[in-house]
């Protein structure tokens, strides 16, 4: 029973890993997947009921979240560009995706 409970959550992880992006840092992916089990845990996230079956669905809310609250670790170069997500600054809650929309158009 140990083993099964041992590679049952090993391929869990490994699935909510694969819902990341390669180019993601690994420290990036392990806190955004401890994200997703303390939502699990909680049954909640954002004000929403979540259960681990809906993290597919919900792994983009996960990693803009997690770049909301992480801009310094935000991607900025040319093989890994800016997270739209980041805030701008660090006194600002104005993400990129607000100055592009508004440059654009």
């Amino acid at each position: 029973m140990k083993a099964y409970k041992r590679t049952r959550t090993q391929k869990r992880y490994n699935e909510l890993m694969a819902l990341l992006p390669s180019r993601m840092p690994l420290d990036a992916k392990i806190e955004i997947v401890s994200m997703i089990y303390e939502a699990h845990a909680l049954r909640r996230y954002n004000g929403k009921p979540f259960g681990i079956t809906k993290a597919a669905s919900r792994s983009k809310e996960f990693i803009a979240d997690y770049y909301r609250d992480n801009p310094v670790k935000a991607y900025g170069d040319i093989k890994t560009p800016w997270s739209l997500d980041a805030p701008i600054g660090y006194d600002t809650a104005t993400r990129l995706v607000d100055i592009v929309s508004e440059g654009l158009w």
